[in-house]
């Protein structure tokens, strides 16, 4: 588990050691920058509106509701401008050959 690293003041007053300066402002800078992304963040929360569970659950599933003016396709319903036809693809049994083509060869 993750822990809060420990200050520097604290190492060295630990070991009977005055920390450097340039340690103890290194350290002020980085609380500086932390506390600063600390109140953006807390900023961003109070700007962000709620989401429903209905909302959360369509994002999380990736369903996008559909507007009440748009008709959605029925099943096997023709796809307009599709002429193509989809082959068969039929598999064979392991050895690559029907149960009969492997009666007639033995």
């Amino acid at each position: 588990m993750y822990k809060k690293a420990i200050p520097p003041q604290v190492v060295h007053a630990f070991f009977g050691s005055d920390a450097p300066v340039e340690v103890k402002e290194e350290y002020e800078r980085f609380n500086d920058s932390a506390n600063d992304y600390l109140h953006t963040l807390r900023n961003q929360g109070e700007a962000h509106k709620g989401q429903s569970i209905e909302d959360a659950t369509q994002a999380f599933f990736g369903v996008q509701s559909v507007p009440e003016n748009k008709r959605v396709k029925e099943f096997a319903e023709p796809i307009p401008g599709y002429s193509g036809v989809n082959r068969r693809v039929q598999a064979d049994n392991v050895f690559g050959m029907t149960y009969q083509e492997a009666r007639r060869v033995a």
